[in-house]
C-alpha cells in the first residue's frame, strides 16, 4: 500500500487528492483516487453507461495507470471461494457477474469495496460498506454489523457472497474475522482456512493487528466492544499511517 497526493490550484483555493495504491493479485496493485473528505472521485464522464462509454472508460484508466508504473492485470478474477458453509469469498468482477451468483445460489451480498455499486439490488439483499484498503482503517468497527448480517443470512439457509475490490485485504478480514466469531477459530487457523480456499487473500497490516485484538478480545470473553476499544487506542502504533 502507498499513498501520494496532489495539490490542484483552482479560483485561489487549493484542491487536495489522495491516490492509494490498492493491492491485486500477485502484487499487483491498481490506483483509488479520494478527495480531501475521503471520497471516491469519479471522472465526469462515468455517467454513461452504455458498453462503448464502459470500455473507453476502462482503457483510459488502463492507459493511466500505465503511465504511472503499475502493471495492470485486464484477467477478470471469477473465483467465487466457498470459506464455510453459506459463506463465500471474491472480488468485484465476480459481484457484476450474475450467471456466477445465481449457480452458487447466493442469497446476500456484502459489498465493502470502493466505488463499486450494489449491481443486482433487485436479485440479492446487499449489505454495503465503503471501506479503505488503509492500515489506519477502523475496519474492527464494522466487525459486528457485518458477522450479524452473515450469521442473519446463514441462519435462515441463505448464502452470502462478500466482496471488495480484488478479493484480497478488506473482504477476506471480514471472513476470517466471521470464522473466530462464529466457528471458534484462532486467528492462524481462521487465516488458514481462508487461504486455502483463496490463496491470494491478504489482508493489510493494519488489518492483521486488529484481528489479533479482536482474536484477545474473544479469548478473554471481553467481545467487540473491548476490541474496538483497544484499538482505538493503540491506532497511533500502527506502522503505516495514513
Amino acid at each position: 500500500m502507498s499513498t501520494w497526493c496532489s495539490y490542484i490550484h483552482i479560483a485561489g483555493q487549493v484542491i487536495i487528492f489522495s491516490f492509494h495504491s490498492v493491492l491485486l493479485e500477485d502484487g499487483r496493485e491498481v490506483i483509488e483516487q479520494r478527495n480531501v473528505d475521503g471520497e471516491f472521485v469519479r471522472d465526469s464522464s462515468e455517467q454513461d453507461d452504455s458498453v462503448e462509454a464502459v470500455s473507453n472508460r476502462r482503457r483510459k484508466k488502463v492507459e493511466r495507470a500505465r503511465r504511472m508504473g503499475f502493471v495492470v492485470d485486464l484477467q477478470p478474477d471469477l473465483q467465487i471461494a466457498l470459506i464455510c458453509p453459506g459463506v463465500y469469498l471474491g472480488s468485484q468482477d465476480v459481484a457484476g457477474d450474475l450467471a456466477i451468483l445465481e449457480a452458487e445460489g447466493i442469497t446476500h451480498i456484502v459489498n465493502c469495496a470502493t466505488g463499486v455499486p450494489n449491481y443486482y439490488p433487485k436479485k440479492f439483499t446487499y449489505l454495503h460498506l465503503e471501506v479503505l484498503d488503509l492500515p489506519c482503517t477502523d475496519i474492527i468497527g464494522c466487525f459486528r454489523e457485518v458477522h450479524d448480517f452473515m450469521k442473519g443470512c446463514v441462519d435462515k439457509g441463505g448464502k452470502v457472497f462478500v466482496h471488495c475490490n480484488a478479493g484480497i485485504s478488506r473482504a477476506a478480514t471480514f471472513v476470517i474475522s466471521y470464522l473466530m466469531a462464529h466457528h471458534n477459530m484462532s486467528l492462524q487457523l481462521a487465516l488458514e482456512t481462508v487461504k486455502h480456499a483463496r490463496p491470494k487473500v491478504r489482508p493489510n497490516m493494519g488489518f492483521m493487528k486488529q484481528l489479533k485484538i479482536f482474536e484477545e478480545s474473544l479469548t478473554t470473553n471481553k467481545g467487540f466492544d473491548v476490541s474496538l476499544r483497544l484499538f482505538r487506542v493503540n491506532v497511533l502504533t500502527l506502522d503505516n499511517h495514513c
